[in-house]
């Protein structure tokens, strides 16, 4: 990819020259030139058919062996399915869901097991796909998170996950870290304002040193955490202006 901020990127295309912005109430996803700034192109339109959304929130960009170019993996939430385009295209590929996923919001990968984790904020649970060399494959349930198994979610949104192949998972007020078994290895967080608590965790992710950061929607300010649950810091606040947020919702 060019490294010039005035030439336009060409493909193929890695996943450090795109970001992809998922713009909720215009049921689009607005791909971003990280360079440059300007935008590549737009995927997605109002609607239920193969190819619309209707407002999406999580996207992922992932590399699979069945397809020459990246995908945008998208949760269509009110469509109850995640959607992939190809970024070079703009063209659907396929489409996944199942009577588990209602109201999907956070969307990644564990590359390490080989998952499509899917966050599904109305039927509080999470869903594990198959992340395979198969489109015929791709998407298929393997398992279901927080379904009589002695795990309980509260409107689970953020889905991220470490270098040890670890689930972090954002609910009502609190995060939870799972092994690679699907298992709670480690919960922190309560309802509060204070640094550690929360008023609505919303989006997370981690950093090269695994230390998670953690959106928080309602107070608008960003909570940082080593691996383990410990709080290290806290910015922003809410308002407008520069270092300040409103209604803030993901990385």
């Amino acid at each position: 990819a060019s490294s010039s901020s005035t030439q336009p990127l060409t493909p193929p295309f890695s996943n450090e020259d795109i970001l992809a912005v998922t713009d909720s109430a215009n049921n689009r996803v607005v791909l971003i030139e990280k360079i440059s700034g300007r935008v590549k192109s737009i995927i997605g339109k109002t609607g239920n058919q193969a190819g619309e959304l209707n407002y999406p929130v999580g996207n992922a960009i992932i590399k699979t062996a069945f397809h020459p170019n990246l995908l945008l993996l998208c949760a269509d939430y009110r469509n109850n399915r995640v959607q992939s385009f190809d970024i070079t295209t703009e063209q659907h590929i396929s489409q996944f869901t199942h009577e588990k996923m209602k109201g999907p919001v956070g969307v990644c990968v564990n590359k390490q097991s080989g998952h499509i984790i899917v966050a599904n904020y109305t039927s509080h649970v999470i869903t594990i796909h198959n992340y395979t060399n198969n489109i015929q494959e791709f998407g298929t349930l393997i398992k279901v998170v927080g379904d009589n198994d002695g795990i309980a979610f509260a409107y689970p949104v953020g889905v991220a996950v470490n270098s040890k192949g670890e689930l972090i998972i954002s609910s009502d007020h609190k995060i939870d870290i799972l092994n690679n078994h699907y298992q709670v290895i480690k919960s922190f967080g309560s309802r509060g304002d204070q640094n550690g608590q929360f008023s609505h965790p919303y989006s997370l992710c981690v950093d090269a040193r695994d230390n998670i950061l953690v959106a928080d929607y309602t107070s608008c300010k960003v909570q940082v955490f080593d691996r383990e649950g410990n709080w290290i810091a806290t910015f922003g606040k809410k308002g407008e202006g520069d270092g300040v947020f409103k209604n803030f919702c993901g990385f």
